[in-house]
């Protein structure tokens, strides 16, 4: 098709293991990957064979890969989607749809079945009624808690969250359903919004607001905000992303692209945030935090 997904799976020293397509002949869009605590691969993407789409869902859990489709119910199901996975195997995934066109809304699916596998169950899923759209991102602690980070339709930058995601179909069913909380972060309507959870599960996010990336995080107890880099005049940030590692220390990249004349200029930005007790320090394009170390930003 016009857009194919592929998993590559490379070592630690960097050689390439294996490549396997996924997904259909047709045209495919993935935004989402999540390894398990066995070394399991789930992807959620959007099949974009047909102008209204529908959101899929591909994973190698009992040794060979296996599609399922989450949501084909509405118009333009997951087109930006998120996904991550439990301590028992199982995905859950958030998304948004437009139905109808224009009046966007996050939705929130997990398989998670009391006997069959993550390849072999089946989704559930509902609206989060939040009135979110485009770029979401899910993450899930310790606790059994799911959170969605995304921009509402009044421009604040919101998180949702749902508690015992592992009882079974809870979250995701307006039957006897547990209930969604909102917490505000900021009102910094934020775009390509990217989310991750420490180990003592608090939240890291990056974003984009009015073309700078900011990353924002409630390690301290109370969200603090900071500015990590603004495009030049003629320049453009996109195609952030941020992970935590197993010591709590935070990696974030990004494009930075800058125009000159006729000619643009590509560069990959990389920061790292050690981990720090009392908090995150400011980044490298201003902004405030507490504590922590000075962030390191390179160049590629």
């Amino acid at each position: 098709g016009g857009h194919d997904i592929f998993v590559i799976k490379y070592n630690s020293s960097g050689t390439k293991q294996w490549i396997n397509q996924v997904g259909t002949p047709q045209t495919d869009q993935a935004l989402a990957v999540s390894i398990d605590s066995s070394d399991n691969i789930h992807v959620s993407y959007y099949d974009a064979s047909q102008f209204n789409g529908d959101l899929k869902y591909a994973t190698n859990t009992g040794g060979s890969w296996t599609t399922n489709i989450v949501d084909s119910s509405t118009a333009r199901s997951g087109k930006y989607n998120s996904i991550t996975t439990d301590a028992n195997g199982y995905a859950h995934i958030s998304y948004s749809v437009d139905n109808p066109p224009g009046a966007r809304d996050i939705y929130y699916a997990n398989n998670v079945h009391p006997t069959l596998s993550a390849a072999d169950a089946s989704f559930n899923y509902r609206a989060l009624n939040v009135g979110g759209f485009s770029f979401n991102s899910i993450v899930y602690d310790s606790n059994d808690v799911i959170s969605v980070a995304y921009s509402s339709s009044s421009g604040d930058l919101n998180l949702t969250s749902c508690e015992n995601v592992t009882t079974t179909y809870t979250c995701a069913t307006t039957h006897n359903s547990l209930p969604w909380t909102i917490t505000s972060i900021n009102n910094l309507s934020g775009s390509r919004v990217y989310a991750a959870v420490d180990s003592n599960d608090k939240l890291h996010l990056n974003y984009i607001h009015n073309s700078a990336i900011y990353y924002s995080t409630n390690e301290s107890g109370s969200w603090v905000d900071v500015v990590i880099d603004v495009p030049q005049a003629t320049g453009f940030i996109s195609y952030n992303d941020i992970a935590i590692d197993t010591n709590d220390n935070v990696h974030m990249s990004y494009l930075h692209a800058v125009t000159t004349g006729s000619n643009t200029n590509y560069t990959v930005h990389y920061m790292g945030i050690q981990a720090s007790s009392s908090g995150s320090s400011g980044g490298s394009g201003g902004g405030s935090g507490s504590g922590g170390s000075t962030p390191t930003t390179t160049y590629g």
